[in-house]
C-alpha cells in the first residue's frame, strides 16, 4: 500500500485486495482506521478471523476500551468468544482482564457462569497483591480457592484478612455451589489447615528396633552402614527412591537416624527423607532438592542424601537447588497442575505445629456459625484422645502439661463461640472439657496420667464417674492422698473414702493424732470423749451432773451397729501386738501434755504437725538396739506382758486408749462393752453401763458374752466391788434372770441366783433340775442330790433371816466415834422372801418327795408296773398335760399340780407289795397337801380292781377304816371306793365269789343293791330290795330284767309293785 500515490489507488486496492489492507492495518495497530475500513468495505467475517489475540493485547496498551469492544463486536461471535478466552489466559493486567471478563459476561460468551464468577473473584483477590506477588498467582486465575489455600498454607493471615474483606460482599450474595468459591468452601479450607496447625507428630508408644537386618526391607539394604559392627561405616544413599510404604516407621525410632543426637519429642519432630526414607530431625532435613517421583517439586531430604547428590551432580544444578531452597523456605506454591498440587499438599506441614495461637489465628477468619465451635470441640476431643497415657519404660514424647494448656485454650474459645452462636450443648460440652482438663492437669503435674483406667476407646474421651472412682482408688493405692482428695472433690465424689484410707495409713504408722484428724472427717460424732492421755475414773460432785447430761444426750445419737470403717480401725489398733519402747511412749505422752497446755482447742494443726509415728519410731529404735547388741532392751516390758493372761491378746496401753477413743466417740454401746470384755476390763465395762444408763438389753448381751467366755465369776466379783448390796444392779439382774429362764439356761441362772443370795429361787431351780428329763422314778431318785441342795438353800434362807450385816456409819455430829446400823444381808428388793412357816413347809415337801420317789423307785426295782399304771390314773390329766414332744409320760412330783399329788398317792397305795407298805406314805401326802381322800382311795380301788386284786381291795378297806377317821366318813369312803371297784370289775365281765365278797363289804343298802344290779345279780338284788321294802330299787331291777330278758324276775317285780301300788315307796327310794 505504500507504493500507491493516490487515495483512489488505495481505495481501488481495498476493494480488490482487502486482506492486504487488513493485514497492514493490523500491523500498524490503528484501531480507529481499522474499524472504518471494516465498516466501509464490509469485510468478510472469515477475513476478520485474521485479527488474533495478540492484536488485542497490543490494543490494551492504548487503553481504548470502547474501540476494543467495538472491534470485538465486529468479529464473529464464536471467534470473539475464543479471542476473549485466550485473552483471559494470556493477559497479566488486572484492568485489562476485568474489561475482558466484563465483555464475556455482558455478551454471555460462556456456558457456565461459575467459571466467570471465579475469575471475577480471583481478580478481586489479585488486586490485594503487589505486582511481584501476582506473578505466581496468574496461573490460578480460575481457582480462587487455591489462592486462599496458598495464603493459609504460608500463614499470610493478614493478607488473607484483606482478601476475605475484599471478596466477602460478592460471596455473601452468592448461592452455595460446590463448583465455585463460597464462604462455606473458604471455611472448610480454614478448618482443614487449622487442624494441621494442631497436628502432633509424636509416637504414643514407641517400639524401638535396632536396624540390623538388611532383609527386613528393600529400603534398608543400603543402610548396612549403621549396623553395629566393630568398624564405623558411612551411610550410602539407596540407588532407587523408596516408595512411601517402604519408609522407616515413626514408632521404630526415638532418635534421629542421621545425627543420632536429637531425641524426638513434640518440639523435635520427625521428618522423613524423601530420598532414603529414614526418620530424621528438622536440623538434618533443612535441605530440599529434586527427587524422582516428585516431578519438579523440591522436597525435604536429609543432609547425607543431599551431600551425596551434590557430589554426584553438577554445580549448576546444585546452585539452582540452593536458590530454590531459599524460596521454598518462605512459600508453599500451588499451580494449576493437579498432580503437582497433590504432592505439595502431601508434603505440607506447619513448621511450628502444634500451635493453638496459629489455629485460632487461622479460624479468626472463619464465619461465625455453628461449624466454628463444633470444629474446636472436635479438636478438643482429639486432644483428649492424645492424652490417653501409655505407661511404659520407653520415652514419653508428649508434653502433657502443654497439651492440657492447649486443650484449655481451645475449650475456652469453643465456649465463647458457642455462646455467640447460641449453641447451648457446645457451652456445656466445653465446660465439661475444661473440668476434665483441670483434672488431667492435676494428674499430669504428678506424673499420674497413666493411672487413668481405660477399657474401650470410647472411655478415653470423657472420664465418667465410675472411671474417676477407679482412678481415685489407684491413687489411694499409691498413697497420693492430696491428689486423690482433689480428684474426688473435682469429680463430686464422697471424700470420706479418701480420708478413711489416709487415716488408716497414718494409723498403721502410729501417727495417732493425724489419724484422728482424718477419721474425724469420715464419721459423725456420736459421743463425748475426753482426749487427754489419762482418763479420769471419778468426777467431782459439781462436774458429774453436767457430764451425765452430755453423756445421755450423746447416747441418743449412738449408732445401733458399728460403721465398717470403725471396725477396720479397731482391727488395725488391735493388731499391734509388738511392745512399744517405754521411752517412746513417755515421749508421746510428754508431747501430748505439752501441746495440750500450750495450744488452744482450735489450733489443732500444731498438734498434728508434731505428731509422732509411734510404730515407725519403735521399729527404728528396735533396729538400733539390735545393731548395738542391746537385745534385752525390753526386759521390763516383757515382764509386764507376761503378767497378761495368755488367753487374752496383749494390747499396748497407748493403743488401748486409742481404741477406747474411737469406740466411745463413733461406735455403738455394745461395741464399747464388747471391747472392754475382750480385754478383761470388767470395771470399765460396768461403769460405762452405769454412766450411760444403758437399758437391760445391753447387760444381757454382756452377761451372755461372759458366759460364752467363761468369765462370769469375774463379772460377779466386779459387780460386788462396785456395790456390795447389788442395789444398782437390781434391774439388770432381774432382766437377765428372766432371760436365762426363758432361754432355759438353768445352770447359769442357778449360779446367778447363788451370787445374788436368792436362796428361795435357787431352791426352785434345783427342783427344776430334779424334775427335768426324768423318765422313771429310778432316774428321779438318781437326781436326789438336787433336792438335798434345795433343802440346803432353804435352810440358808432360814439362817439368813436370823443374821444381819452391820455397817459402819460416821455421823456428822461425831468426830471420832463410829455408829453402826443393821441391815439385811440380801437385798429384799432383789431376792424372793417368804416367811419361815412356808420355808419349813417347802423343806417338808422336799423330804416327802424324796420318800415317795424312793418308795416308787423300789417298786420299779421290784418289777412293779409303775409307769404302766400312771397313765391310767386320772387319764384326763394325762391326755392334757402328761406327754411331752417325745410322747413320754411325765413323772409326777409333789412340786407339781394337785392332780400330780393325787397320782403319787394312788401309786404309793397300789404299787407296793402290800397295801400297808404305801398307805402310810399316801396318807401323809393326803394330809400334808389336803388332798381329797375319797378321790385318792377311789382311784386306788379302781386300779386294784383292774388288776383283780380282791385281797388288796379288802386290805385297802381295812387300812381306811383304821386310819382314825370318824365312822360315818370311813363308811362313806369305803362304800364309794367299793362301788367304783365293782363297776370296774363288771365292765370286764368278772363274776364269782370274789366279786360277791367285795359287794358284801359295802355297808350302805342302796349302794349294795346298786352293786348287785351292776353285777347282773338281779335275784339277789330283788330279795334284798323286797326285804327292805325299797320299791324304787325294785323298779330299777324290773327295767334291768326286761333288758336282760329274765321273765321270772320281771314277773316277781311286777307282782310286788302291783300289790304295793297303793302304798308309798320306801323313804330311801
Amino acid at each position: 500500500m505504500s507504493n500507491k500515490d493516490t487515495w483512489f489507488e488505495v481505495w481501488q486496492l481495498s476493494g480488490n485486495k482487502p486482506s492486504d489492507i487488513l493485514q497492514t492495518l493490523i500491523t500498524t495497530v490503528h484501531v480507529e482506521i481499522l474499524l472504518q475500513f471494516i465498516d466501509i468495505f464490509e469485510i468478510d467475517s472469515k477475513m476478520l478471523e485474521s485479527i488474533d489475540e495478540h492484536y488485542f493485547i497490543a490494543l490494551f496498551d492504548s487503553m481504548e476500551y470502547s474501540k476494543i469492544e467495538v472491534l470485538l463486536s465486529k468479529l464473529p461471535i464464536e471467534y470473539a468468544t475464543s479471542i476473549c478466552h485466550n485473552l483471559v489466559t494470556t493477559l497479566r493486567n488486572l484492568e485489562h482482564l476485568s474489561f475482558t471478563v466484563d465483555i464475556i459476561s455482558k455478551w454471555n460468551l460462556v456456558d457456565h457462569n461459575n467459571i466467570l464468577k471465579d475469575i471475577k473473584i480471583s481478580l478481586s483477590i489479585l488486586s490485594c497483591f503487589t505486582q511481584s506477588e501476582q506473578e505466581n498467582l496468574w496461573c490460578l486465575i480460575a481457582e480462587p480457592s487455591t489462592i486462599v489455600e496458598m495464603l493459609v498454607m504460608n500463614t499470610r493471615l493478614e493478607k488473607l484478612g484483606q482478601v476475605l474483606e475484599k471478596i466477602r460482599p460478592d460471596l455473601e450474595n452468592c448461592e452455595f455451589d460446590e463448583s465455585e468459591l463460597s464462604l462455606e468452601k473458604i471455611d472448610e479450607i480454614l478448618r482443614t489447615y487449622a487442624e494441621k496447625s494442631l497436628e502432633f507428630r509424636v509416637v504414643l508408644q514407641p517400639e524401638v528396633k535396632f536396624i540390623n537386618s538388611p532383609e527386613s526391607s528393600k529400603l534398608l539394604q543400603s543402610l548396612d552402614s549403621i549396623n553395629f559392627t566393630t568398624a564405623p561405616k558411612y551411610f550410602v544413599m539407596p540407588e532407587m527412591v523408596p516408595a512411601k510404604t517402604e519408609w522407616v516407621e515413626n514408632y521404630e525410632v526415638t532418635e534421629c537416624m542421621c545425627c543420632a543426637q536429637t531425641t524426638f519429642s513434640m518440639f523435635n519432630r520427625r521428618h522423613h527423607c524423601r530420598r532414603c526414607g529414614r526418620v530424621v530431625c528438622g536440623t538434618c532435613s533443612v535441605k530440599r532438592m529434586h527427587v524422582p517421583t516428585y516431578e519438579n517439586i523440591l522436597v525435604r531430604v536429609c543432609l547425607d542424601c543431599y551431600d551425596q547428590a551434590q557430589q554426584d551432580g553438577a554445580g549448576t544444578s546444585s546452585s539452582k537447588s540452593e536458590a530454590s531452597i531459599r524460596t521454598l523456605a518462605v512459600d508453599w506454591l500451588l499451580t494449576d497442575d493437579t498432580t503437582h498440587n497433590e504432592i505439595v499438599r502431601e508434603e505440607f506441614s506447619y513448621e511450628y505445629a502444634p500451635s493453638v495461637s496459629l489455629c485460632l489465628s487461622i479460624l479468626k477468619h472463619h464465619s461465625k456459625n455453628e461449624e466454628y465451635p463444633k470444629f474446636l470441640l472436635d479438636q478438643c476431643d482429639a486432644m483428649l484422645r492424645l492424652l490417653q497415657p501409655m505407661y511404659s519404660e520407653s520415652l514419653q514424647e508428649i508434653d502433657y502439661l502443654l497439651v492440657i494448656k492447649m486443650l484449655k485454650s481451645l475449650a475456652i474459645a469453643a465456649k465463647m463461640l458457642s455462646a455467640q452462636c447460641m449453641l447451648q450443648w457446645g457451652s456445656s460440652l466445653a465446660d465439661r472439657i475444661l473440668s476434665q482438663a483441670d483434672l488431667l492437669g492435676l494428674l499430669a503435674e504428678r506424673d499420674c496420667l497413666h493411672l487413668i483406667p481405660t477399657t474401650t476407646p470410647s472411655q478415653v474421651r470423657y472420664i465418667d464417674a465410675n472411671t474417676l472412682r477407679r482412678l481415685r482408688d489407684k491413687l489411694l493405692e499409691r498413697e497420693q492422698w492430696n491428689l486423690a482428695l482433689e480428684v474426688s472433690t473435682k469429680a463430686g465424689l464422697d471424700n470420706a473414702g479418701v480420708f478413711a484410707a489416709w487415716g488408716k495409713s497414718y494409723l498403721k504408722a502410729g501417727s495417732l493424732q493425724r489419724a484422728r484428724e482424718k477419721f474425724q472427717r469420715c464419721f459423725d460424732k456420736t459421743a463425748h470423749y475426753e482426749t487427754s492421755t489419762e482418763l479420769s475414773n471419778s468426777y467431782s460432785s459439781t462436774q458429774l451432773p453436767h457430764y451425765l447430761s452430755k453423756v445421755l444426750h450423746s447416747s441418743e445419737n449412738r449408732p445401733i451397729k458399728n460403721p465398717p470403717l470403725l471396725n477396720e480401725i479397731i482391727q488395725i489398733l488391735e493388731s499391734y501386738t509388738t511392745i512399744i519402747d517405754p521411752k517412746i511412749v513417755k515421749e508421746v505422752k510428754m508431747s501430748n501434755t505439752l501441746l495440750s497446755s500450750t495450744c488452744s482447742l482450735n489450733s489443732s494443726t500444731t498438734s498434728v504437725q508434731n505428731d509422732m509415728a509411734v510404730c515407725i519410731l519403735n521399729k527404728l529404735r528396735n533396729l538400733n538396739n539390735v545393731m548395738n547388741g542391746n537385745y534385752s532392751a525390753y526386759s521390763d516390758t516383757t515382764e509386764s506382758m507376761s503378767s497378761v493372761g495368755k488367753t487374752k491378746p496383749y494390747l499396748e496401753p497407748l493403743f488401748y486408749e486409742e481404741c477406747v477413743y474411737y469406740l466411745t466417740k463413733y461406735g455403738s454401746h455394745i461395741s464399747v462393752l464388747e471391747f472392754y470384755l475382750k480385754h478383761s476390763d470388767y470395771h470399765q465395762c460396768l461403769k460405762y453401763m452405769l454412766d450411760h444408763r444403758l437399758n437391760s438389753d445391753y447387760f444381757i448381751d454382756v452377761y451372755m458374752l461372759c458366759l460364752k467366755e467363761n468369765c462370769v465369776s469375774e463379772l460377779h466379783e466386779t459387780m460386788s466391788e462396785i456395790d456390795s448390796t447389788l442395789d444398782i444392779w437390781k434391774d439388770y439382774l432381774k432382766h437377765i434372770c428372766r432371760h436365762l429362764e426363758k432361754q432355759s439356761n438353768l445352770n447359769s441362772l442357778y449360779e446367778l441366783q447363788q451370787f445374788m443370795g436368792d436362796f428361795v429361787r435357787a431352791a426352785l431351780t434345783c427342783i427344776k433340775f430334779y424334775k427335768d428329763d426324768a423318765a422313771t422314778f429310778t432316774e428321779l431318785t438318781g437326781k436326789v442330790d438336787y433336792l438335798h441342795k434345795a433343802q440346803q438353800h432353804l435352810q440358808q434362807e432360814l439362817e439368813q433371816e436370823q443374821w444381819v450385816e452391820v455397817a459402819s456409819v460416821r455421823k456428822p455430829n461425831m468426830d471420832s466415834q463410829d455408829s453402826f446400823e443393821a441391815k439385811g444381808i440380801a437385798n429384799p428388793s432383789l431376792v424372793m422372801k417368804i416367811d419361815t412357816r412356808n420355808v419349813d413347809k417347802h423343806i417338808n415337801t422336799i423330804s416327802r418327795q424324796i420318800e415317795v420317789a424312793k418308795f416308787l423307785a423300789d417298786c420299779e426295782f421290784s418289777s412293779a408296773p409303775v409307769m404302766q399304771i400312771l397313765p391310767e390314773i386320772l387319764p384326763f390329766v394325762t391326755e392334757d398335760a402328761s406327754f411331752d414332744s417325745l410322747h413320754k409320760t411325765k413323772i409326777p412330783t409333789l412340786f407339781g399340780s394337785y392332780y400330780e399329788r393325787v397320782q403319787l398317792a394312788v401309786l404309793a397305795i397300789v404299787c407296793g407289795t402290800n397295801i400297808e407298805d404305801g398307805f402310810g406314805i399316801a396318807y401323809r401326802i393326803i394330809t400334808d397337801h389336803k388332798l381329797s381322800a375319797v378321790k385318792v382311795y377311789c382311784q386306788a380301788g379302781k386300779q386294784l380292781a383292774k388288776s383283780e386284786k380282791y385281797n388288796s381291795i379288802a386290805q385297802l378297806v381295812n387300812c381306811i377304816r383304821s386310819s382314825g377317821v370318824s365312822d360315818s366318813a370311813v363308811t362313806d369312803m369305803c362304800d364309794e371306793m367299793l362301788i367304783l371297784a365293782v363297776q370296774t370289775l363288771t365292765k370286764t365281765n368278772v363274776s364269782g365269789p370274789q366279786l360277791d365278797g367285795l359287794i358284801k363289804l359295802i355297808t350302805d343298802r342302796a349302794a349294795k343293791i346298786s352293786a348287785y344290779i351292776e353285777s347282773k345279780q338281779l335275784k339277789t338284788a330283788y330279795l334284798l330290795a323286797v326285804k327292805h321294802k325299797r320299791m324304787g330299787d325294785i323298779r330299777r331291777i324290773l327295767r334291768e330284767a326286761e333288758f336282760l330278758n329274765q321273765p321270772s324276775i320281771k314277773t316277781l317285780c311286777q307282782k310286788i309293785l302291783h300289790s304295793h301300788s297303793h302304798f308309798p315307796s320306801h323313804s330311801k327310794d
